[in-house]
């Protein structure tokens, strides 16, 4: 009998995919940060429940990789708080309830205050420093163009993370991928996940021209409207 695979886009549970042959190319991620990745997906896609073991020897055996990358993965995950540890007993998905969320959600707007305020500087003194943002938020309206539905969490994320290191404050960056896992989880188990490229995008485009204009006082208050509080699904609480 075959394993189900850890997704490694947005697809929607609970449909899996047969286990893969390997893992996609390396980029610019080491291949335990693409093991963290792929559990992180596995969580969001309900492979792996709130509370659930995680075994080592099957997550090899579902990625194709060797025990080093995973157990680097796991302790990974734990630094961050998507997975804990306990004596004897191995790894285990991290509970996830309202209250996870709620303080996972206050972090992220303090960080990205910070972050979109020094964005916006850095534009008003050089607008071409935009373009990473500029090139997201156009792929945003092409998917909206061709009706696309798929990755809506992912390319969010991705503008997120580019307003960060766009922001050039380097600790706001790492700390802000501490909590990106958490936020791609919190994404695919939320009651009011992005399900329409028209509203991604226009919601994005809004934020974008209000970080062009420089004037911080705007920008924070369009950050504290687009980063809005959240709840989880009925079905997703631990």
């Amino acid at each position: 009998m075959t394993k189900p695979s850890m997704p490694t886009t947005d697809a929607a549970p609970p449909t899996l995919a047969p286990p893969v042959a390997q893992l996609p190319s390396m980029n610019q991620a080491s291949l335990p940060e693409q093991v963290a990745d792929a559990i992180v997906e596995g969580i969001a896609a309900d492979v792996f429940a709130p509370g659930a073991r995680l075994v080592e020897m099957d997550i090899c055996e579902r990625l194709a990789v060797s025990r080093v990358p995973v157990r680097e993965a796991l302790k990974l995950l734990e630094a961050q708080g998507v997975t804990v540890s306990l004596p004897r007993r191995g790894y285990r998905v991290a509970a996830i309830d309202g209250q996870r969320v709620a303080q996972i959600h206050e972090v992220r707007v303090s960080l990205e205050l910070i972050a979109a305020r020094d964005a916006a500087a850095r534009f008003s003194a050089d607008p071409a420093l935009a373009g990473g943002l500029e090139r997201i938020v156009a792929e945003m309206a092409a998917r909206m163009d061709r009706g696309d539905w798929s990755g809506p969490n992912a390319i969010d994320i991705a503008f997120h993370r580019e307003m960060c290191r766009a922001s050039g404050n380097a600790i706001v960056g790492t700390l802000w991928e501490a909590i990106a896992r958490h936020i791609r989880i919190i994404f695919a188990k939320c009651v009011d996940a992005h399900t329409d490229p028209a509203v991604l995008y226009q919601e994005h485009r809004r934020l974008l021209d209000v970080l062009l204009t420089g004037d911080a006082d705007s920008v924070a208050a369009e950050i504290r409207a687009h980063v809005r509080p959240t709840m989880l699904r009925p079905d997703a609480r631990s």
